[in-house]
């Protein structure tokens, strides 16, 4: 699994290595310049705020056990469960993952 988020994250990086100023989170419609950071996905952006939410509720689902949802992740392309859903959008576990992965290295850059 670890070779498969190494993969996704050079791959992420390669296609949206930069996200200028005026990118929006597409899921909470905060700039650039409202938040931390912004993850660039293809046609959908993702802020750190929305990340850590993302965070909070996969485990509180895995906690409690609840029926996630299913569909197809707007970055990864791929029909996954659970997901979270944003403004006409969604992310997989797996992306969020990711994101974690790249914030962290954007914060130690």
């Amino acid at each position: 699994m670890p070779h498969l988020f190494n993969f996704f994250r050079s791959l992420l990086h390669s296609l949206f290595p930069t996200v200028d100023s005026e990118a929006q989170c597409t899921f909470c419609g905060k700039t650039q310049t409202q938040t931390k950071f912004i993850v660039a996905g293809p046609g959908v952006n993702i802020c750190d705020e929305c990340v850590h939410l993302c965070n909070q509720t996969f485990a509180e689902q895995k906690q409690k056990a609840t029926t996630a949802r299913e569909g197809r992740c707007s970055f990864c392309g791929k029909t996954q469960t659970p997901l979270m859903a944003g403004h006409a959008v969604t992310i997989c576990e797996e992306c969020v993952h990711l994101c974690n992965q790249i914030i962290a290295e954007q914060q130690g850059a």
